[in-house]
C-alpha cells in the first residue's frame, strides 16, 4: 500500500508539471502567431510557390510548393508527378 501512495503521488506532481507546460506552450505559440500573423491572414492563406533547383552536374529539379490553409496546410509536388489535388 505503501508503494501505491508513493506511486499515486508521483504521477499527480507529473501530471500537474506536464499540465503547466502545455499551458506555456499553447501561450508562446499563441503569442508567435500574434506577433507574425497580427492581421490573422494565416488561416486563409492561399500561394503557390515554384521552385527550380539548378545542378552544376545534373539536371534541373523543379518543385511545386501550394499552400492553401482552408483547404490543407500544404502541398509539395515533385518534377514528374500530374496535378495537384484539389
Amino acid at each position: 500500500m505503501k508503494h501505491f501512495t508513493v506511486l499515486a503521488v508521483l504521477l499527480a506532481i507529473t501530471t500537474a508539471l506536464c499540465a503547466q507546460n502545455g499551458s506555456a506552450a499553447q501561450q508562446l505559440l499563441q503569442k508567435s502567431k500574434d506577433y507574425h500573423d497580427p492581421m490573422g491572414k494565416w488561416a486563409t492563406f492561399e500561394a503557390t510557390l515554384n521552385l527550380l533547383e539548378t545542378r552544376p552536374n545534373g539536371k534541373d529539379r523543379q518543385t511545386q510548393l501550394k499552400i492553401d490553409n482552408i483547404y490543407s496546410p500544404f502541398y509539395l509536388r515533385p518534377a514528374g508527378l500530374s496535378l495537384l489535388p484539389r
